[in-house]
């Protein structure tokens, strides 16, 4: 049991008893995914970018992630894709008509480079109607 300015059972720590209840009822009605993926999400992960031998940068991880772990949400600009002529290595395509652009604004995502032997794998799941990678 965790103390609370030194008093067990606490108002403190009924009140967030009853909120993590709340919070496990709540969640049960919602998408599996949504929550996995909010949950996920604020676990943040060691992991640094430096020069790749594969393609110019790349992201690699400072500690050890176990498999089906999250390691981090691929963010950028939601757009309309559009042939621009623009090559961008940044792109991430979530739909036959929706990419997630990364070339300007993004999370550190847009480093992970193309492997034939990933160790690890996209996926896209709905939160609020958006696609989340």
């Amino acid at each position: 049991m965790y103390q609370v300015h030194g008093k067990q059972g606490s108002s403190w720590e009924r009140a967030n008893r009853r909120a993590t209840r709340k919070q496990a009822t709540v969640t049960s009605s919602i998408s599996s995914d949504a929550f996995r993926f909010d949950q996920l999400k604020s676990r943040v992960k060691r992991l640094s970018f430096r020069k790749s031998a594969i393609h110019g940068w790349g992201l690699y991880a400072d500690e050890v992630i176990e498999p089906e772990e999250m390691v981090i949400e691929y963010k950028g600009e939601e757009k309309m894709y559009e042939r621009s002529g623009m090559g961008s290595s940044y792109m991430f395509r979530v739909s036959k008509s929706q990419v997630i652009d990364a070339t300007h604004c993004g999370s550190r995502a847009r480093y992970i480079n193309h492997s034939c032997e990933p160790n690890c794998y996209t996926r896209i799941i709905h939160v609020g109607g958006k696609p989340k990678v």
